[in-house]
């Protein structure tokens, strides 16, 4: 096969696209080649943007789903970061570690709540992720769980689901900042009433 002899992946994407029929027949292998000399970088592309097709593709030829980025950042980190609820998903069913976490001992659900990603947040929640995982993010690490981040940035919707969950009402930060404090201070009115009403329960 020509495509044996080309070294780059360039050289063979080049060439696949020359034709039709070599396109169809070669892409399998510029995926098998980009899983094996390319540290499997067209997967952590297709988790950063969403593109749960050439996932599959990817995974389908041998591309390792444990690969990280230069900053040590997993698939799911990216998928979970950038909302991409179909790629999570994915990577999830082919055995990706849920409770991961990166440099800062930050978890996907630490992440999905923090951004207010909703669908994410259900899927891991779904999937039994941890509740009450701690981070220790910043130069001086607050040790927040979910539901902390979640009333720090107002997500309503995730301070709900999280507190159907019997995520733990009564959590504080390392500054001693209760769920209300958090969300009073920067004038999340809804959440404070949510965590108002919830404390009456």
């Amino acid at each position: 096969c020509v495509a044996e002899n080309l070294d780059s992946e360039r050289d063979i994407s080049a060439f696949t696209q020359s034709n039709f029929r070599l396109c169809k027949l070669l892409t399998p292998y510029l995926y098998h080649h980009n899983a094996l000399w390319s540290q499997s970088s067209a997967l952590l592309w297709a988790a950063k943007c969403g593109q749960e097709a050439i996932g599959q593709r990817s995974l389908g030829e041998g591309a390792n789903i444990q690969v990280t980025d230069e900053d040590g950042r997993t698939l799911l980190w990216w998928a979970v970061g950038e909302e991409h609820e179909a790629v999570v998903k994915l990577l999830l069913e082919k055995g990706a570690d849920l409770e991961s976490k990166d440099d800062h001992n930050q978890t996907l659900l630490l992440l999905a709540a923090g951004k207010g990603h909703e669908a994410v947040v259900k899927l891991l929640l779904k999937k039994g992720a941890d509740l009450e995982s701690r981070d220790n993010f910043s130069r001086t690490p607050l040790f927040r769980t979910p539901l902390l981040w979640a009333a720090r940035y107002g997500h309503e919707t995730v301070v709900k689901l999280l507190l159907e969950k019997d995520a733990d009402l009564k959590s504080k930060d390392d500054n001693g900042q209760t769920l209300l404090l958090l969300a009073a201070g920067k004038e999340h009115k809804a959440v404070v009433q949510l965590l108002q009403s919830s404390t009456l329960l």
